[in-house]
This record gives structure tokens, C-alpha cells and sequence, in this order.
């Protein structure tokens, strides 16, 4: 998931490469920034 974050520097692009909704990947961005206690 990172990868193509990082890959594609787009959350919809990388969303459909992971075979996800775009709020569902965002969810989950947002579930390890949480974890990690990181915040852009």
C-alpha cells in the first residue's frame, strides 16, 4: 500500500491499483498515521 502511495503520489490512483475506494484507502492511511502518531 505505501509503495504505490509513494509510487503514485495520488490516493485515487493508488486506490485502484490496490483494488480499493479511495475513502477506503484513506481510512486506512489515517489507521497507521493514528498507530505511528504521525499527522500531515
Amino acid at each position: 500500500m505505501l509503495q504505490y502511495l509513494y509510487k503514485d503520489q495520488n490516493l485515487t490512483k493508488a486506490a485502484e491499483r490496490l483494488y480499493m475506494t479511495q475513502p477506503a484507502l484513506t481510512y486506512r492511511v489515517r489507521q497507521i498515521e493514528k498507530e505511528f502518531r504521525l499527522k500531515y
